[in-house]
Formats: C-alpha cells, structure tokens, sequence
C-alpha cells in the first residue's frame, strides 16, 4: 500500500498533467513537493528558453527539489 502523502502528490499532478494533454499534447517535466508544514508545492522550472530540452528541466527541478530538502523545507 502506497504511502498516504504519494497519494496526496498523485492527486494534485495528476489533473494537471491530464490538461495539458488533453490541450496540447504533451508537457514538460514538473513536480510537487509536501512542505514541512504539510502543503503540497507544486515544483516547475524555467531557464529562458521558451522550447528546452526537458533533460535540462529535469536537472533544474532535481537541483530545486535537492535544496527544498538540504534546507528543511521539504517534509521528509
């Protein structure tokens, strides 16, 4: 059985990720997060580029989600 709070992240990206395909086809990476007092952050990046390569999205969100938790202010 799934942890609760997985539960809790799945319900809040997964309406998004479905609107984006339904109205365009595709999305780029994104991401949430449970904050140490138990709201969910939703996690998204942006370098410039309006077309980026989603491997670099994925190292700005990995690089953000990695200091939310260096610093606290993620729950663990």
């Amino acid at each position: 059985m799934a942890h609760p709070d997985l539960n809790q992240l799945l319900n809040s990206l997964l309406p998004f990720a479905q609107q984006m395909l339904s109205k365009y086809d595709e999305f780029f990476p994104f991401g949430a997060t449970i904050k140490a007092n138990g709201e969910i952050a939703n996690i998204n990046a942006y370098d410039g580029d309006e077309l980026p390569p989603s491997q670099r999205v994925v190292d700005l969100l990995t690089h953000a989600l990695k200091q939310g938790a260096a610093s606290g202010t993620f729950a663990r």
